[in-house]
C-alpha cells in the first residue's frame, strides 16, 4: 500500500502522460462566462489573470516611457535657457538684529529689546555679539546716537554672505559725534575693521562741531569713518553705500590693510577745519596696494575744507588701483580758500589710478580752485593712470610731466582748466574756450537701490528750469522725488505721484545752500551748476487679469503710498555756531598731505 507522498508523484506522472489537450481538460476547471450579446466564451482563469498582468504592464512601461521623454525634454530646455540666461544668485537672508538709541547692553538685538550702538558694534577689546553672524542685518532704529566714541565696528562676513548695517526700513538713524575735542589724541568716530560688510543708508554729523584750532598741521580728530589702518587686523571686500557724511573731521580714510572696499552713492561735505596755515580735511583720503582695489562710484563730494579726494602718501605709503567713476565733485576747499577737487601723487608713485565719466567743477567767475591734480607737483608722478570720459569747468589743473602711460581722453572742458602745454599733450578731449550754449546733464544710476539715482547739471545758459530725463533711474508708473544735494533734508525740489516716461522739469533757481556747523554761510552754485539726488519707488502692481466670469471685480479707489525714505521726519536741525570772519590763506603748495594719521604696524 503507498503512503501519500507516493500517491501524488505518482498521479503527476499519470498527467504528464496525457495529451496537452486532455491534460488541460483534466488539470485545470472550466468556468463559462456569459456576456449580453456575446457568445460563451470559455477562459481559462489563469490565462485571464495574466493577460491582465501583461496589459497593466504594457501601459505601465508605455507610461514610463513618456514620462522619461518628458522628464528629459525639460531638463535639457532648463539646462539651456540656464546657459543662455544665467541669473544671479538668490541674496541669502540671514538673521535679523536691532540697535536703538535707548537700547541697552543687557538686551538680545530683538526689535522688542534692541542693543544699545557701542554693543552692537564691539570696541577694542570686546567683539560684536556672537550671534551676528555673515549675512546678518543689524537695523539701527530712527533716532541720535551720541557715543561714546570711537565706535568700533569689527563684524564678519563671507562673500556670498554680506553682513549688513542699516538704518531699520523707513527710518533714518544718525550718528552725530558731539562731544569729539577738535585736538587731542586721535579720537574717530568710527574705527572700522572686519570684512565683507556692508553701512548703509544712515547719516554721520558733528552738529557742534568747532572749525578753528590755532594748531598748524593736519592731525584731526572727528573722522567718520576710519578704515583699514590697523595690520594686525586686516580685512577685505567692505562697502559703504548711500550715506551721509558732513561736518565732522573728515568723510573717509581708506588705508592698505582693508582691501578691496567700495564707497558708492555717498554725499560727503562740509567735513574739515581750519588752522592757522589752511583748510584741512578731506571728504576722502585713500591709499591702498595692489592687487587690491578701491572703488569710488557714483558719490557726491563738495565743500569739505581741504580736498574732495586725496590719493597721497609719504614715502613709505602706498597709491595703488583708486578707481573714480561716475563720482561728482565741486567747490572743495571752502569759498574763501579753495584747494583741490581730486589730486592723487605724493612721495612714491601712484599706480593704477582712474577718473572717468565724473564732473570736476568751481565756480566760472573766479579763477580759484584746482580741479585735478595727477602726479602732485611735489611728487612722483603716475604711472599706467587714465583719466576719461569726465566734465570739466573752471578752476586749473596739473598734469605732472613725471607721470608715465598716463592716458587722458574723451573729456571736456570749459575754460581754463588745461593749459596750453595739457591741450598740446592730450589732443584727443574738447577744450572749450567759450561758454557752451546748451546744458551738460549727467546721470548716474544705482546699482544698490533701485529708482535712486543723481543728476548732475551745468546749466550753462543760465535757464529757470530745465527738463531732465530721469528714465534710466525711475521706472514708468513710480512715484518719484528730487532733492537738491546741496540741501537734501529740506525736501523735495520736484516731484510727482506717477512717472510716465517724459522729461521732468527740475528748477535752477537760484537757493542757498544748508548752512555750514561752526563756519561761514557758502556761496550757492546755482543757478549755474547743480547735483540732485532722484529717488522713487516701485511702481504699483497691474491690475488683476480679467476672467471668463461675468461678476465684475471691485475697482478700489485707495491709492497706494510708496515707500520712500521720509528723512525730515527724524530730522534733528543742528544749531550752527557762530561763523568766524575769516581771513583768506593760500590755497595749495608744498604743506599739502592732508591728515595722515600714522598706520599702526605689527612687528
Amino acid at each position: 500500500m503507498m503512503d501519500k507522498g507516493a500517491e501524488r508523484r505518482e498521479r503527476r506522472r499519470s498527467q504528464r502522460r496525457i495529451a496537452p489537450k486532455d491534460r488541460r481538460q483534466v488539470a485545470q476547471p472550466v468556468i463559462v462566462e456569459r456576456r449580453s450579446g456575446v457568445a460563451d466564451r470559455r477562459v481559462n482563469p489563469d490565462r485571464r489573470f495574466w493577460l491582465r498582468i501583461r496589459k497593466v504592464a504594457l501601459v505601465l512601461l508605455t507610461l514610463s516611457v513618456f514620462a522619461a521623454i518628458a522628464i528629459g525634454y525639460f531638463v535639457v530646455k532648463r539646462q539651456t535657457a540656464t546657459a543662455r540666461a544665467p541669473r544671479p544668485q538668490a541674496a541669502l537672508l540671514g538673521p535679523v538684529f536691532y540697535a536703538a538709541p535707548n537700547g541697552s547692553p543687557t538686551c538680545d538685538g530683538s526689535l522688542a529689546c534692541p542693543w544699545d550702538l557701542a554693543t552692537a558694534f564691539g570696541s577694542l577689546y570686546v567683539p560684536p555679539p556672537a550671534v551676528i553672524v555673515p549675512g546678518s542685518t543689524l537695523n539701527l532704529r530712527g533716532g541720535i546716537y551720541r557715543g561714546p566714541f570711537p565706535y568700533m565696528p569689527q563684524f564678519v562676513g563671507t562673500p556670498s554672505a554680506q553682513t549688513t548695517v542699516r538704518s531699520a526700513p523707513g527710518e533714518w538713524a544718525v550718528i552725530d559725534a558731539t562731544g569729539i575735542p577738535m585736538t587731542g589724541i586721535d579720537i574717530n568716530i568710527c574705527e572700522v575693521v572686519g570684512s565683507y560688510t556692508t553701512y548703509r543708508d544712515f547719516e554721520v554729523r558733528n552738529s557742534n562741531w568747532v572749525r578753528d584750532t590755532s594748531i598748524a598741521g593736519s592731525q584731526v580728530n572727528g573722522m567718520a569713518f576710519n578704515v583699514g589702518n590697523e595690520s594686525a587686523r586686516p580685512g577685505d571686500g567692505l562697502k559703504f553705500i548711500n550715506l551721509i557724511i558732513h561736518d565732522v573731521g573728515q568723510g573717509f580714510g581708506l588705508w592698505r590693510y582693508e582691501t578691496n572696499v567700495e564707497v558708492s552713492g555717498c554725499l560727503v561735505y562740509y567735513n574739515g577745519w581750519t588752522g592757522p596755515d589752511r583748510g584741512h580735511g578731506h571728504g576722502i583720503y585713500v591709499q591702498n596696494q595692489a592687487p587690491s582695489e578701491t572703488h569710488l562710484n557714483g558719490n557726491l563730494v563738495w565743500s569739505n575744507f581741504s580736498h574732495g579726494i586725496q590719493a597721497f602718501g609719504t614715502s613709505n605709503s602706498v597709491l595703488d588701483n583708486t578707481k573714480i567713476r561716475d563720482t561728482s565733485f565741486w567747490a572743495n576747499g571752502m569759498s574763501d580758500n579753495y584747494q583741490r577737487n581730486i589730486e592723487v601723487g605724493g612721495g612714491v608713485v601712484a599706480h593704477g589710478w582712474e577718473f572717468s565719466n565724473g564732473v570736476s567743477y568751481y565756480p566760472t567767475n573766479q579763477t580759484a580752485g584746482q580741479n585735478v591734480n595727477v602726479g602732485y607737483e611735489y611728487g612722483n608722478g603716475c604711472t599706467d593712470c587714465r583719466m576719461f570720459s569726465n566734465l570739466f569747468a573752471g578752476g586749473d589743473s596739473f598734469i605732472s610731466p613725471l607721470n608715465v602711460n598716463f592716458s587722458m581722453t574723451d573729456n571736456t572742458a570749459f575754460g581754463p582748466v588745461f593749459n596750453a602745454t595739457s591741450q598740446t599733450a592730450y589732443p584727443s578731449n574738447t577744450y572749450l574756450p567759450q561758454r557752451p550754449a546748451v546744458p551738460w546733464i549727467k546721470t548716474w544710476v544705482d546699482p544698490y537701490a533701485p529708482g535712486r539715482g543723481t543728476v548732475t547739471i551745468f546749466n550753462w545758459p543760465l535757464a529757470s528750469s530745465l527738463p531732465v530725463d530721469i528714465s534710466s533711474i525711475v521706472a514708468v508708473g513710480s512715484s518719484w522725488e528730487i532733492r537738491d544735494a546741496q540741501n537734501y533734508f529740506a525736501g523735495p525740489v520736484a516731484s510727482g505721484g506717477v512717472y510716465g516716461g517724459s522729461p521732468v522739469t527740475v528748477s535752477m533757481a537760484a537757493r542757498a545752500p544748508v548752512p555750514v556747523v561752526g563756519y561761514a554761510a557758502q556761496p550757492s552754485t546755482f543757478p549755474e551748476f547743480g547735483a540732485f539726488v532722484v529717488l522713487s519707488s516701485a511702481p504699483p502692481p497691474p491690475p488683476p487679469t480679467a476672467t471668463s466670469t461675468s461678476t465684475r471685480l471691485p475697482v478700489s479707489t485707495a491709492t497706494a503710498t510708496p515707500f520712500m525714505p521720509t528723512v525730515t521726519a527724524t530730522r534733528t536741525a543742528a544749531t550752527p555756531s557762530p561763523a568766524p570772519t575769516k581771513t583768506p590763506k593760500h590755497r595749495h603748495g608744498p604743506a599739502e598731505p592732508g591728515y595722515m594719521p600714522t598706520p599702526t604696524e605689527t612687528p
